[in-house]
């Protein structure tokens, strides 16, 4: 009997000490997870600051970010232009970019002296592009003249050509053998672009 009596007094307190490791072990547990949750939570945190300083920093440079971004997709003009119903252009990546590029930066009534549209740019890049030959824009100077406004000087580079000229002077055409020697040239051609962004 009492051999019984301290037995069941031994698995009690052989239960009891399970049941305090267990608890113990349960609540060491659960001080990990919380550690490692503060541990992910604070990396998350500089991680998000981190972030939100790149934003910031992004939005201070954004206006300059387009004007570089707008003078390096075009620089060698556009080559194709998309029409209502034709697909060809969307297998060119190049164009594609160029057309999303003006949508997502450009009013959708951005001016150009007095047209306004993305898509009466689009059809003035590809106007260049067939009319000049080795086309190359160069971005030469930046300027920020007001919050919203930007001067922009470059150069546009073509070789003179007999399209060009039929092009840009079809009066000089008459006499086309006094234009010949100009045929082949190279020309530089001073630019001067506003780029002004609307109240964000």
């Amino acid at each position: 009997m009492v051999k019984t009596k301290m037995q069941r007094i031994a698995r009690r307190r052989e239960q009891c000490r399970i049941n305090q490791a267990r608890y113990r072990r349960r609540k060491e547990q659960r001080a990990q997870a919380i550690h490692k949750a503060v541990l992910k939570l604070r990396e998350e945190i500089s991680q998000l600051e981190l972030q939100q300083s790149h934003l910031l920093s992004s939005v201070k440079h954004s206006v300059f970010d387009v004007v570089v971004e707008y003078f390096l997709l075009f620089r060698h003009g556009l080559t194709s232009l998309p029409v209502s119903g034709q697909t060809n252009f969307v297998q060119d990546p190049q164009v594609q970019q160029k057309i999303k590029f003006l949508h997502s930066s450009m009013a959708s009534d951005v001016c150009l002296g007095q047209r306004h549209g993305v898509d009466v740019l689009s059809e003035q890049w590809y106007w260049y592009s067939s009319c000049f030959e080795e086309l190359y824009l160069q971005l030469e100077h930046i300027e920020k003249v007001a919050a919203n406004l930007v001067v922009v000087s470059a150069s546009l580079a073509v070789k003179e050509t007999e399209t060009i000229l039929k092009c840009v002077f079809p009066h000089l055409m008459e006499n086309d053998q006094d234009l010949k020697p100009t045929v082949g040239r190279r020309l530089q051609l001073p630019c001067s672009l506003w780029f002004e962004w609307d109240e964000v």
